[in-house]
């Protein structure tokens, strides 16, 4: 958490949040260090976030997998592997982060123009994640 405390993103939208974030080190590949990064990351993003703020995103929980599925959209988006027939389209990534449910104690759903002005951004800027610099060293060194 203290790696992810180091960046300034109150005041920014969570995709912005993602940006920065993003820009600074390589994600890892393993799945579990995924989790543990996007947890810690969506804790703090939810507090400083406009959508935290303004209640848009109900909760940290909320927050974590509307952005795991930023990043799992930008990969389905602008990985050359996957064929433009099978690209996730704007519905079908409203359809599936609209309401992820009471057990997450979501009262209401994500607004449709919010989720599709995300969409837009993502398929028209990507996200970036730089290969390798300084912050990948001291980010390992608080995701091991």
């Amino acid at each position: 958490l203290a790696y992810v405390q180091s960046f300034e993103l109150k005041g920014q939208t969570v995709l912005n949040c993602m940006r920065i974030f993003l820009s600074a080190f390589r994600l890892p590949g393993e799945a579990q260090q995924i989790d543990r990064i996007l947890v810690a990351f969506s804790e703090y993003c939810h507090d400083g976030s406009i959508e935290g703020n303004n209640g848009l995103l109900e909760n940290p929980e909320v927050t974590y997998l509307l952005t795991f599925s930023m990043i799992m959209l930008n990969t389905d988006l602008h990985n050359p592997n996957v064929r433009a027939d099978r690209k996730m389209t704007p519905d079908q990534f409203v359809k599936n982060n609209s309401f992820y449910g009471a057990e997450l104690n979501q009262t209401r759903p994500i607004p449709r123009e919010y989720l599709v002005t995300i969409y837009v951004s993502l398929s028209q800027v990507p996200l970036r994640i730089l290969s390798m610099c300084f912050h990948t060293h001291i980010f390992m060194h608080y995701f091991k």
